[in-house]
């Protein structure tokens, strides 16, 4: 869909609740595939111009973000995006973010909280996922190698 002033306007105040929850720096610490994907999720926007079947056969063409499991503070968005347009890194962030929630709605709502409690980003996932993010990664290409392959 195209984006909306209040698409773009929600995205952006869900960066500045999380600011304000655990501080800019602290932010900028989020990986960010999961600080953008997480906005794109909240404002029900991100990868205008991309759907979801776009962005799952690019993702099973070997093309994607990089599943970073930190941020930095001076993080590169191109490193992040790993050559894909900013259209296709939102949609495919929003995606992961999507599957995590509807997998696991508890254990993403304790991932927020440890977050806005300060915590680790990488330490509080492997804690509440159950798994680092590479093999969380790793499943959810496998299910979407399951959904558009057959």
């Amino acid at each position: 869909e195209i984006d909306t002033y209040r698409e773009t306007l929600t995205h952006e105040l869900s960066h500045l609740h999380l600011s304000q929850r655990i501080g800019f720096f602290n932010r900028r610490l989020l990986p960010l595939w999961f600080s953008e994907g997480l906005a794109d999720y909240a404002a029900g926007s991100g990868g205008e111009g991309t759907s979801e079947s776009e962005a799952a056969g690019l993702i099973l063409e070997g093309r994607h973000f990089n599943p970073e499991e930190e941020g930095e503070i001076f993080g590169s968005f191109r490193y992040a995006m790993n050559g894909l347009s900013g259209p296709v890194f939102h949609q495919q962030a929003k995606m992961l973010i999507t599957w995590m929630v509807k997998t696991s709605p508890l254990k993403f709502r304790l991932l927020l909280l440890a977050l806005q409690k300060g915590e680790c980003f990488n330490k509080s996932f492997r804690a509440i996922m159950g798994s680092d993010v590479k093999e969380k990664w790793h499943l959810f290409v496998l299910i979407l190698r399951q959904k558009y392959s057959g």
